[in-house]
């Protein structure tokens, strides 16, 4: 075939994909945690309040919080675990007033 209809996939892509697929199940968790690193991230003074009310409660954070981007294939886990590092933070916000 002289190479003509050769197609090899990535074995990065073929993982993304695998990983992706098994993601689903648990899309609507990720999509809430997306949904709150959104709303402090938005914002230059929702991301300053963030980071105040955040050294009041003496949480040493050496990142701040990440989005995840769809071509990166750690995004994903990397949003979930600074988040999950932080999640009593995020509940305890949960009962102040919006900005």
């Amino acid at each position: 075939m002289n190479g003509d209809s050769i197609h090899t996939r990535c074995y990065a892509h073929i993982l993304n994909l695998i990983v992706k697929d098994r993601l689903g199940i648990i899309n609507r968790g990720i999509e809430k945690i997306k949904e709150s690193v959104l709303y402090w991230t938005t914002s230059l003074k929702r991301e300053e309040k963030f980071e105040e009310n955040i050294c009041h409660v003496c949480i040493p954070i050496t990142k701040k919080l990440i989005l995840d981007y769809p071509i990166r294939w750690n995004s994903i886990y990397l949003m979930v675990k600074t988040f999950l590092f932080i999640k009593m933070y995020f509940l305890d916000l949960s009962n102040q007033k919006p900005i």
